[in-house]
């Protein structure tokens, strides 16, 4: 007679069915209890809500370091409405002072002097390209009225400045505290 440890070497077919047993029960616990909320409110992969739609949510965007980043103003169907927020003093000012040493040419015994104007205003990477401007090029020579918000932000803003060429968009960042402008972009349909 054939002892029950000799069955078990013959037939391995059993632990099979055992060992998928345990792993449905051990699937239908971790099922029950993420449904019950037992996961990890932190993780993204929870059932919690990542971002919400109204203006009063309490959820911050993090970078990689853990930091919270600057809220810059709503985001989804609220965005449309940024528009409407007027930029900051302290970036129309700056997007004024670069309309204005753009479109000055230098005088033609200093060209360097329209560079050192512009770049002053402007964050490394646009001053490193406007290094490459011929400023005698320049379709603008002077700036013709007030400037006007077209755009605010907490970090950003886009502010319009009138030339003799063309209104000049500007757009303006916040680095550390500093309003710097990033880009601009000439619209020579209007003067």
């Amino acid at each position: 007679m054939p002892d029950a440890s000799s069955f078990a070497l013959r037939r391995p077919g059993w632990r099979v069915w055992v060992a998928g047993a345990l792993a449905v029960i051990v699937f239908g616990v971790l099922l029950a209890a993420r449904i019950a909320g037992g996961d990890d409110e932190k993780s993204p992969r929870s059932g919690a809500p990542v971002a919400s739609s109204t203006s009063d949510s309490t959820l911050e965007p993090v970078d990689p370091s853990g930091e919270p980043l600057p809220n810059d103003g709503p985001a989804g169907p609220e965005a449309s409405h940024e528009a409407s927020q007027l930029a900051a003093p302290a970036a129309m000012t700056v997007a004024v002072a670069f309309a204005q040493a753009w479109a000055t040419p230098p005088p033609p015994s200093a060209p360097d002097q329209w560079w050192a104007g512009v770049s002053r205003h402007t964050d490394q990477a646009l001053a490193e390209q406007l290094r490459e401007v011929n400023p005698a090029d320049l379709p603008a020579t002077r700036v013709t009225g007030p400037a006007k918000s077209v755009a605010g932000g907490v970090t950003s803003a886009e502010v319009e400045v009138p030339t003799d060429a063309g209104d000049l968009l500007v757009v303006c960042v916040d680095v550390r505290g500093r309003w710097v402008v990033a880009d601009f972009e000439l619209d020579r349909g209007t003067s």
